[in-house]
């Protein structure tokens, strides 16, 4: 049996910020959104490093699905929560700044999934 692979080697040629900034908008919406769990998952495909942020909430709409990624949009779900509908937008324009992008989908399991790709080496972009 395989164990996970082994990215200790791993070197990112990154933004570091804005990388960083991805990744706390993600994962601060899986927060609010579970109910009890996210799991976060690291892959490396081709020339992409690939982040997952899964949470075992309501998932997202269908609407949501559709403008989750544009600038204001709080969702059907979103309560009178404080925040302002930009996390997964800002997320989505530093993704594609990085080589790479933001994709929306429900896990087959139930609830969100968001998949981040970075290009792993952006010294020659």
């Amino acid at each position: 049996m395989e164990g996970p692979p082994d990215y200790a080697g791993l070197t990112l040629f990154t933004d570091r910020e804005a990388l960083t900034r991805i990744y706390e908008n993600v994962i601060s919406n899986a927060a609010r959104h579970a109910r009890e769990r996210i799991a976060v998952s690291f892959g490396v495909y081709g020339e992409l490093a690939v982040i997952t942020v899964q949470d075992d909430g309501a998932g997202f709409t269908s609407r949501d699905l559709e403008n989750a990624a544009r600038a204001y949009y709080r969702g059907e779900r979103a309560g009178e929560g404080a925040h302002f509908g930009l996390g997964l937008y800002i997320s989505s324009v530093l993704a594609k700044k990085l080589g790479g992008g933001l994709e929306l989908e429900n896990a087959r399991e139930g609830g969100a999934r968001v998949t981040i790709k970075i290009q792993k080496d952006l010294r020659g972009i």
